[in-house]
């Protein structure tokens, strides 16, 4: 197309207008792009990551948005230890003042001059040979960029990362309105291809039914919707997402539909293109219930979650198993306590989740709490707690009000409490410090404890 569009002069909803300097290069461009980062690690089991020239970095997707003001795609990329700072601007240079896309970064330095720092592309908004990609309005929308670097990120976090590969494209759309005269309707020319659809059933303890499905769907271009199916104990559950042109308004309309159950009010819910965030309820009958959540994938996975690089999908049930690696209180070693997931959480640094469970511990009770956090700014991570309920002379510093107790993580492993954190399987290892009295023994090591000694119990959760 050369620039020029006879389809449509306008950007659609995903795309914006470059500024006059370099419009020549793309009429419109994605308002946002999927940033690959991609290492050397191989290995899921994080212990063997310490050993020299091991880039705790294996592959993540990162979304990045067009910041207007700058005229630029600006944000943080992470990736294991790693965050690079990202800024992305078309510029023209070299022969004949060819479009480039190109990178700055201050960890990474970079400072985007062209062309050496740059990736030349072709111009124009044509899907078929153009990185610019199609994001006119009344137009297919999808693709673009597709851009490579090998950077060393060595003083971006992880001294090891010498060689990982950034990879910038688009953030994947679809035009779900059609386009010509026969426009479905005239406010959703583009919506995010892949949607996260989770679901929940009621009625059931959490080891067996739906908890833990939280799907990805991508859109049907010949049927014009999304649709999941969730196998259950109650039986399968089909959701069908359309949109649907309102007759009264001309516009869009999402509608959900179900193949058991009946939609709460409202079933359809006004369009939310590009992006969609809705939650809705199911009448089961008998009393049951389930609920759904729909979200954009954007450039997540939908069924693993966020602490694991690998996205692994995690059991509904989980194994705590205590050791004490001071031997003064053998009566704990060897404890195993199931866990089972309480709540899950979806936002935008992705999937987590919270196991807890209890069980008798020395006479008293422990319970332990484990959780995928993604409450922080910028990654998620493992934490575990444990609480214990002393039970006659044997006691100890640990909490027994588990709000009280500390979190710990499992970057925080003593020399005692030793093994492989792993995502797939999961192994988490975690060590928690507590000081026991001398009855605590419990028949322990000759001499026994003094009172008031220091310990660690360890508290390994895994599948």
């Amino acid at each position: 197309m050369g620039g020029k569009n006879v389809a449509g002069c306008c950007c659609s909803t995903c795309g914006v207008r470059l500024p006059a300097g370099v419009a020549e290069c793309c009429l419109c461009i994605c308002d946002a792009l999927c940033l690959t980062l991609e290492g050397t690690h191989e290995i899921i089991c994080l212990d063997d990551l310490s050993g020299p020239g091991d880039c705790n970095c294996s592959k993540v997707k990162t979304r990045v948005d067009w910041d207007a003001d700058e005229c630029a795609y600006i944000g943080t990329a992470y990736c294991g230890d790693i965050s690079i700072d990202v800024r992305l601007e078309v510029k023209q240079c070299g022969y004949r003042d060819a479009c480039h896309l190109c990178l700055t970064s201050v960890c990474l330095g970079l400072v985007g001059s062209c062309p050496d720092q740059c990736r030349e592309f072709n111009p124009g908004n044509s899907t078929e040979n153009s990185e610019c990609g199609g994001y006119l309005k009344d137009c297919e929308q999808g693709s673009g960029w597709g851009q490579q670097w090998t950077v060393d990120a060595s003083n971006c976090g992880d001294v090891d990362c010498t060689a990982v590969v950034l990879t910038v494209d688009c953030l994947e759309r679809v035009n779900p309105s059609g386009v010509g005269e026969y426009r479905l309707c005239k406010n959703c020319d583009c919506v995010c291809k892949d949607i996260c659809v989770s679901y929940a059933e009621t009625g059931f303890v959490p080891d067996d039914d739906c908890l833990t499905n939280n799907i990805k769907a991508t859109w049907d271009e010949v049927a014009k919707h999304w649709q999941v199916t969730f196998t259950c104990p109650a039986g399968p559950q089909t959701l069908t997402i359309a949109i649907l042109r309102n007759a009264s308004t001309g516009c869009c309309d999402w509608r959900v539909t179900s193949s058991k159950g009946t939609v709460d009010a409202p079933d359809t819910f006004p369009t939310q293109c590009p992006g969609a965030d809705m939650d809705l309820t199911i009448d089961l009958g008998g009393g049951d219930t389930a609920t759904v959540h729909i979200e954009c994938a954007d450039c997540k996975e939908c069924d693993g979650y966020c602490c694991c690089q690998e996205d692994a999908e995690i059991p509904s049930t989980l194994y705590a198993t205590l050791g004490d690696e001071d031997q003064c209180c053998p009566c704990a070693i060897g404890v195993v306590i199931p866990l089972t997931l309480q709540e899950r959480t979806v936002n935008d640094l992705g999937m987590g989740g919270k196991w807890q469970g209890e069980g008798p511990v020395c006479g008293g009770t422990a319970r332990v709490i484990f959780e995928c956090d993604n409450t922080g700014e910028a990654t998620c991570f493992f934490r575990c707690k444990l609480c214990m309920t002393p039970a006659g002379d044997c006691d100890y510093s640990l909490d027994e009000d588990c709000d009280e107790a500390v979190w710990v993580t499992d970057d925080q492993l003593s020399a005692g409490c030793t093994g492989d954190n792993c995502c797939d399987p999961l192994t988490r290892v975690f060590t928690t410090s507590a000081s026991f009295n001398a009855t605590c023994n419990c028949d322990g090591p000759d001499p026994p404890c003094i009172q008031g000694i220091d310990g660690a119990i360890c508290v390994v959760v895994t599948e």
